[in-house]
């Protein structure tokens, strides 16, 4: 049987320069997709600073005089305001070194995600995301995070006030999810 080898090397060495420009694409993508997760890490820290500035401080540790952040390396990480630990933030990983609760731990799943997609992922790890109503903050303070998460882009723009959710539950006879401090708060306004 005959083997062209000059053909051959010509079919190899071509296949290997495809190979190296789709490899060459490939990183490239992941660069630049890297760079736009950072860049919304970013955003998402600046939420968290607002969170944590806010009423009942969440993610702020008075003691330490930090806050909670999400940091970059090969993967994304979250460190805790207490405990100081980098905290893989996954809803399958276990939640040693967070410092908060179940309703925060869902809601840095939630923010994960949007780092990672980009894609809204309000409440879809539990206790309705941003707009639980048993954080416990005012609804100034609730909708000053709404303000800001609109202003980053991890909400819609037209996504609904805090206050104006609370007045839609009331209104609809759902007056029991709000909580005795926010149901006061509105019966006052």
């Amino acid at each position: 049987m005959y083997q062209n080898t000059s053909f051959n090397t010509y079919i190899y060495d071509k296949y290997l320069m495809l190979d190296k420009k789709l490899i060459f694409i490939e990183l490239e993508r992941v660069k630049k997709l890297k760079k736009e997760q950072v860049k919304r890490m970013n955003k998402i820290n600046e939420l968290i600073e607002v969170i944590a500035n806010a009423d009942r401080r969440f993610f702020y540790s008075k003691s330490k005089g930090t806050i909670s952040k999400f940091i970059e390396g090969n993967k994304l990480f979250f460190v805790d305001k207490y405990t100081g630990q980098k905290i893989y933030p996954y809803p399958s990983s276990s939640r040693r070194g967070f410092s908060e609760g179940g309703t925060l731990w869902g809601l840095i799943n939630d923010f994960r995600e949007w780092i990672i997609t980009g894609k809204i992922s309000n409440g879809n790890n539990g206790y309705g995301g941003l707009y639980s109503t048993s954080w416990g903050y005012t609804i100034d303070g609730m909708d000053k995070v709404i303000i800001k998460a609109k202003e980053i882009g991890y909400l819609k723009q037209d996504a609904i006030s805090f206050r104006d959710m609370c007045l839609q539950l009331k209104d609809n006879g759902s007056k029991w999810a709000l909580g005795i401090t926010l149901r006061k708060e509105l019966d006052a306004s």
